[in-house]
């Protein structure tokens, strides 16, 4: 185990999550929206993040109500995504790699978190 590493892929995503609320851009996106991250089914591996111009909300597990946007990956292309070490695209749409019910949005998340090359 590194020392500068947590040492399961559900606290490192725990990290992410927490971090990512930093990265959030007011202003960005002008319609309240929510996601639900997928990541697995064990702890840790299960977030909401609610969007709208102003703020961001983050919380472990599913949301409440529906989501506008369901996402599915595995944790470790997740984490490629956020560290800017993979540009989720199409190809990863088509084999599966990356699930969504609503891949147009995923430009939303891009736009709000400054993620990739949104």
């Amino acid at each position: 185990m590194s020392a500068d590493r947590p040492s399961e892929p559900s606290d490192e995503i725990r990290s992410v999550f927490a971090a990512l609320e930093a990265r959030f851009r007011p202003g960005r996106v002008t319609t309240e929206t929510t996601f639900f991250f997928e990541l697995g089914s064990g702890p840790g591996q299960r977030w909401t993040v609610r969007v709208d111009a102003e703020r961001c909300e983050i919380v472990e597990g599913p949301p409440a109500s529906s989501a506008d946007c369901k996402i599915a990956t595995s944790p470790e292309l997740f984490l490629k995504i956020v560290r800017r070490e993979h540009t989720p695209g199409m190809l990863d749409l088509m084999t599966g790699r990356i699930r969504s019910n609503d891949p147009f949005k995923l430009s939303v998340l891009g736009q709000a978190f400054d993620l990739g090359n949104a």
